[in-house]
């Protein structure tokens, strides 16, 4: 490892011979083969539980250890050797990337189509202080051309400000030699949102979860060859129990039949408001973890959030574990959804996500620019892109009603025909069963109704939609892509139809839908939204 950080040190300082002279080659940083190492161990650690499982001799044993031993070594070698080939340039006009041990791949990528450099520093890397450094060009994907998974954290924060300064047109002498920070550095300002820990503590409680339980689920899934079966027996705890008073003697043992059948009695004797009670019990505890485990993942997720305005756009940095600094400039905002549920409102707490030409992150497809905020603060984030998120309800119009009618007559025609066959041939558990589904169906179509609203202005399309997730989207003309019109068998002799809305950016998995709105109206909407489109594309020709 000391050889590797020498010969580090020493790409850093001299030129490479492969391309230009004059622009020095760098390496990542040697820590990263300990990050990789680190990363690599608790899948090592399974595969080796799981495989010791099976082993019942000591030769078995032995094999298995080599196995694993040899495996490891494999990997810390290609892993050197994976860090060995890759190398980067910082070179005038763009950033050269070059990796690969038997295949080469050599990238270019000009300074003028990098649209983002995010930093990101994860628990290991933050100890070890590195980070990782990605070029976003919004190409296809995701959108990451480029990224140098461990540099000094220095040496990150310097590519950013030096990229972002040759995209500005700044010039820039060679690494190497001396540079004017001031030319280089975006200076601090206030910071334009920020989440105290009181907000991240109420988002916390709004946002309940039940993760812990799956989690424990799939251990238990996977591991289960490792847990015994009578794990969770009376059997086991009376065991237990008569061990720790009395230990192994015939005192302990009467004891632990006494637990057993005293444990066994209890329950019996609990009575129907005792079992009533437990339950209420359970339920109050399974609320408690999911209201612990909400508060957790949003302390992890977004602890020192803070929101700043920069010159071309917003620098966001949030997280207490792994650290991320991003960027994204405001032509990039492609809309702006406000969101909110039934008793967030009640409290007057809204989030507000951009939709972006790039992902945030590989769970969110959105940025997240406020994850609690008053609407007030929300709005004044909004209008710095140049969105107006200021729609009061009474100025939009509802869709129409057979987004809900059409589902309420089909799961009447279910129950109508669940009773006729409940009186003839009783089968009162099929009524039952048609019942309990048919009518929660057509409570949450006439929900999903109730809470649908759109309204179009000579700049912005609305679109109020969901009634537990509460989402107002707010669609900038001139952002639109495309507008199809779609319609099913149901809604053809109804002669209503759905706008599909594409948009630039985000997930693209459930596009913006404007549902069961009569035809003529759609296309009078898709004519005059299309016509925004033509403007454009005539002012960016004239341009």
């Amino acid at each position: 490892m000391t050889d590797a950080i020498a010969d580090h040190d020493q790409m850093a300082e001299q030129s490479t011979e492969i391309a230009d002279p004059s622009v020095a080659t760098h390496r990542l940083h040697p820590l990263s083969l300990v990050i990789k190492t680190i990363g690599f161990l608790p899948q090592m650690l399974f595969g080796s539980i799981a495989v010791m499982a099976s082993v019942d001799d000591n030769m078995g044993w032995l094999v298995v250890g080599l196995a694993l031993f040899g495996g490891f070594c494999i990997f810390v070698m290609i892993a050197w050797l994976r860090w060995r080939k890759f190398t980067y340039e910082i070179a005038p006009n763009e950033v050269r990337i070059q990796s690969g041990i038997i295949s080469k791949n050599n990238r270019s990528i000009p300074y003028e189509r990098i649209q983002d450099v995010n930093i990101e520093q994860k628990l290991i890397a933050r100890i070890l202080g590195l980070a990782t450094v990605t070029l976003e060009t919004g190409s296809a994907g995701n959108g990451d051309d480029g990224k140098l998974n461990a540099v000094k954290l220095t040496r990150a924060e310097e590519l950013r400000d030096t990229i972002k300064a040759r995209k500005r047109g700044v010039a820039l002498p060679l690494e190497g030699q001396a540079v004017v920070q001031d030319d280089i550095a975006e200076p601090e300002t206030e910071p334009l949102f920020t989440m105290s820990p009181k907000r991240l503590l109420i988002l916390g409680l709004f946002s309940f979860s039940l993760a812990v339980f799956a989690f424990v689920a799939a251990i238990f899934q996977n591991l289960d060859f490792l847990i015994p079966d009578n794990l969770f027996s009376v059997e086991k705890l009376a065991n237990v129990a008569g061990n720790i008073k009395d230990g192994p003697s015939s005192r302990g043992e009467e004891f632990k039949n006494g637990f057993k059948d005293g444990f066994q009695q209890g329950l019996s004797s609990l009575g129907i408001v005792g079992q009533i009670l437990t339950a209420f019990g359970g339920l109050l505890g399974i609320v408690v973890i999911g209201l612990i485990t909400g508060i957790i993942t949003v302390f992890v997720r977004d602890y020192g959030f803070r929101l700043d305005r920069t010159e071309n756009g917003f620098r966001r940095r949030r997280g207490l574990f792994t650290l991320t600094d991003m960027a994204m400039p405001l032509h990039r905002v492609q809309t702006a959804i406000l969101i909110t549920g039934p008793i967030r409102r009640i409290f007057g707490w809204y989030a507000l996500k951009f939709q972006s030409l790039a992902s945030d992150g590989k769970n969110e497809s959105d940025h997240v620019v406020a994850p609690l905020a008053r609407i007030d603060e929300a709005s004044a984030i909004a209008l710095e892109p140049g969105i107006n998120i200021d729609m009061p309800a009474a100025a939009m119009q509802r869709v129409s009603r057979s987004l809900w009618l059409v589902g309420a007559v089909i799961a009447l025609a279910l129950t109508i025909f669940a009773a006729s066959n409940a009186v003839f041939w009783s089968e009162i558990w099929g009524f039952s069963a048609v019942v309990l589904l048919s009518l929660p169906a057509a409570l949450h179509l006439w929900l999903r109704w109730r809470h649908h609203h759109f309204s179009l202005t000579e700049q912005f399309l609305y679109i109020r939609s969901g009634y537990w997730s509460q989402r107002l989207t707010a669609l900038p003309l001139r952002k639109i892509q495309s507008v199809d019109i779609t319609d099913n068998f149901i809604q053809r002799p109804l002669d209503e139809v759905n706008l599909v809305f594409g948009i630039a950016g985000g997930s693209g998995i459930v596009p913006l839908t404007l549902h069961a709105i009569d035809r003529e109206l759609a296309i009078s909407m898709r004519s005059e939204m299309l016509a925004h489109i033509g403007a454009k594309k005539s002012a960016i020709a004239k341009g």
